[in-house]
């Protein structure tokens, strides 16, 4: 588990698989109680494969995962496949949940635009994403935090609040919402002069050239950009942890439901210690 994706729980040392087999020699006696336990599992696992038939024929398709380029929460590997941390924890879920899918890697306000279509049917991140109100359904339960932060050349940036981005250049990545600051920023009476590019790549070319005075980022990615894109002297501060969540079309079939049953296949997960 890398240290850029921060899980939500702190993380747990699973048991080695030699370990595993001692432990499941030692109890596994046939006539004792350990059948009945073993009897339990079985049950577990034939009412969650009955909960996945029924998922699938009631759904009638596949949901569609939505992503961006994140990593290492999600992106597309050299391969040309859907990858990342956040990406397998999603895939987990909906395969605990009884749900089939298809991930498809979408730019940030292309996503946005089709949670509210119902083109895609579910994220797994920030649920302060601009488009996003009104046309999803986020969930209470926190799946992991992303660190929202401030990049700046020489001295280390003193940013607490938007407001101390008055007067200032201030670089950010079309289609994020930076913790329900966008609508700030890009509000002309505010001040602060917004410069937009696309990429993580991109957003530290155009800061390490002088053009802006300030980058507003996520750490995990611009760690990854950084092994591209060389700046000296950068320096940062945190701003926020941010919450993820699994957010759900609200044109997706019974959306209530699959935000109902992916929580709760979290939290499965999570008692099994499988989620990360």
């Amino acid at each position: 588990m890398t240290s850029l994706f921060i899980p939500a729980s702190a993380a747990k040392h699973c048991a080695k698989p030699g370990l595993q087999r001692l432990i499941f020699r030692s109890w596994w006696r046939p006539g004792s109680g350990s059948t009945r336990i073993l009897a339990s599992l079985l049950l577990s696992s034939a009412v969650t494969f009955a909960q996945a038939e029924e998922n699938t024929s009631t759904l009638q398709r596949s949901l569609i995962l939505g992503f961006v380029e994140f990593p290492p929460a999600s992106y597309v590997d050299a391969d040309g496949k859907p990858a990342g941390e956040l990406l397998d924890l999603g895939q987990r879920a909906l395969a605990e949940a009884g749900y089939s899918w298809e991930a498809k890697h979408y730019p940030a306000n292309r996503l946005a635009s089709y949670m509210g279509t119902g083109e895609v049917d579910l994220f797994l991140g920030i649920s302060t994403v601009p488009g996003f109100e009104g046309n999803t359904i986020a969930g209470e339960k926190t799946i992991a935090h992303i660190e929202l932060r401030a990049y700046a050349k020489g001295d280390a940036p003193v940013i607490e609040r938007w407001e101390d981005l008055r007067g200032k250049t201030v670089i950010i990545l079309r289609g994020y919402s930076y913790g329900g600051w966008i609508g700030e920023i890009l509000d002309p009476a505010n001040g602060i002069n917004a410069l937009e590019v696309d990429e993580h790549e991109q957003a530290l070319k155009v800061l390490n050239l002088g053009r802006g005075d300030i980058l507003l980022d996520y750490k995990s990615p611009v760690d990854t950009a950084l092994r591209q894109v060389e700046v000296p002297d950068l320096q940062s501060t945190l701003i926020s942890l941010l919450n993820c969540k699994f957010v759900v079309s609200r044109k997706t079939p019974q959306a209530q439901k699959v935000l109902t049953d992916l929580e709760a296949a979290f939290e499965r997960l999570e008692e099994r210690e499988a989620v990360y």
